[in-house]
């Protein structure tokens, strides 16, 4: 495989996209609480990178129906967000979510442990 040098136009493309993407991360980070569902994560993560006017490239990818991967405690990557999958205090939950804006894509995966103060574990 080729090693695609990237010119400075796409470099900074990538760079906002990246932006982007580390600020709807923050959004659903914030907002993660114990009693949530997995398809509640999901549709707040759609609905914040549709708010930056990008498109969450997950979704219907290969029939994927979500556009987040939510994992919780022992589950490996890519788990499938579900209505009676429920956060709770103590959990450690990951995602993963990828955005298109009008010339590329960036993903970035999360990660947090949930307790009663809501704790927030660096990446």
């Amino acid at each position: 495989m080729a090693v695609s040098i990237k010119s400075e136009r796409e470099i900074e493309l990538m760079r906002e996209a990246g932006k982007i993407l580390a600020a709807t991360h923050e959004e659903l980070k914030e907002a993660l609480k114990p009693g949530m569902s997995t398809w509640e994560i999901d549709r707040l993560c759609e609905r914040i990178i549709r708010g930056y006017g990008c498109i969450p490239s997950f979704k219907n990818y290969q029939g994927f129906p979500a556009s987040v991967c939510v994992s919780i405690n022992d589950e490996v990557v890519h788990g499938i967000p579900r209505k009676n999958r429920f956060l709770q205090e103590g959990d450690i939950v990951s995602w993963i979510q990828e955005l298109f804006t009008k010339v590329t894509s960036q993903m970035q995966p999360g990660l947090m442990v949930l307790e009663k103060s809501v704790r927030k574990q660096k990446n």
